[in-house]
Formats: C-alpha cells, structure tokens, sequence
C-alpha cells in the first residue's frame, strides 16, 4: 500500500493524465491481487465478507491474549505517540517481546551470539539518538515544505501504522526506522546548508594578485 501511494503521489505532481493512468493501473493491480487472494483461500469462498469480518475479530482476540503474556499491557495512544519518534534511534534494543523471555538461557545465549558477530551493531542511545531524532524533525518540516510527496506519504504510512498497533513490542516500530532515517539525512543536508549560509566566503583565487 505504502508503494502504491508513493506512486500516485508522485503521478500527481506530474500531471493530471499521469495520476488517471497511475491510478487505473493501481486499481487493476489492487483488484487483482484482492481477486488471487480470494481464489486462493477456500475459507473465503462461502461469504467472503463475513470471513474476512472474522479474521479482523480473531485478529483483535489474538492482540488481547498476546498483551496477556507482557506486564505493561496495551500501550495508549499517548505511549503510541511518543513512541514514534522514541523507539528509531533512542530506545535500547529489546531481543524478547516480552521482558521476562530475556532472562531465559536460549535466549540470552542468542542474543550474546548476536552482539559478538559483525551484525551486531553499536547501540545509538540518547547520545547519538536525541540528535538524530532532532534531524528527522526538522528533516519532516523540510518535506513538507518542498513537497516531497513519496517521503511524505511513506512517513504518513508507517506512523499511522505504528499508532494502530497496540501491542509494545519493538519489532512493530521497526517499519518506522528507514523513513525516520531518510528524514534524519534530510535534516543533516538542511543543517549543512543553513551552517554553510552563513560562514564567511573565502576569497577567491587571485584576487590578491589583481590588487
């Protein structure tokens, strides 16, 4: 969904003529897909609509027994929120949904396993997160000020579904970290600009020599 979005947007900074060709295209590929989705899951052939209204109320069951299994519970929208911009670069990295799974030996063996190898990674922190979290703030206002339309849509994408999901387990902010980076990265060449505006100019060569 995020990439047909993306794709209209872009259409439609194009032309008119392109956003109709865009979306004719994207509702025959959506309608298609709804179509083979169908024809290939039986349990929908007998009334599909009520089907699919009973796989959307297991689905809210299942959310309810997995916050059973943690202790903080479903997390509010305030929590939601405030994790959009917390859970990318400042909070430390959960190995187990749930806290207590951690101190199992399985998965403490793992998860020492995991840091020791080369994909382990450096943990940002509130050292280097607080700024790169700054720069994706500022990296948001400048696409919505120069109308980056496919950053602007995948950012709306992955924060809507960030704050639909209840549950607090890391794993479902993991979408948010590719476009919050991008967003830091725009931020940075924003900063570098604004800094570079307004250090003084060095003199050009052979201007002495012309004196």
């Amino acid at each position: 969904m995020t990439a047909v979005a993306w794709l209209l947007v872009a259409a439609w900074q194009r032309s008119p003529a392109a956003l109709v060709s865009t979306a004719t295209a994207a509702t025959f590929t959506v309608a298609t897909t709804l179509a083979v989705f169908v024809l290939l899951s039986p349990a929908l052939w007998h009334d599909p609509s009520s089907r699919l209204a009973d796989l959307v109320r297991e689905r809210q069951g299942l959310v309810a027994r997995q916050a059973t299994f943690d202790p903080r519970g479903l997390v509010p929208v305030s929590g939601r929120l405030y994790s959009l911009w917390y859970q990318p670069f400042i909070a430390p990295i959960e190995h187990a949904d749930v806290p207590g799974w951690g101190t199992d030996p399985m998965v403490r063996a793992e998860r020492a396993h995991y840091e020791a190898s080369a994909l382990g990674g450096a943990p940002f922190g509130a050292l280097l997160g607080v700024p790169l979290t700054v720069l994706a703030m500022v990296g948001a206002v400048t696409a919505s000020q120069r109308r980056h339309g496919g950053l602007l849509t995948w950012m709306v994408v992955a924060a809507v579904a960030h704050l639909v999901t209840p549950l607090p387990w890391q794993r479902y902010a993991l979408p948010l970290v590719p476009v919050w980076t991008l967003l830091a990265s725009l931020g940075l060449v924003r900063l570098g600009r604004w800094t570079a505006a307004r250090l003084p100019l060095p003199p050009r060569r052979g201007a002495h020599a012309r004196e």
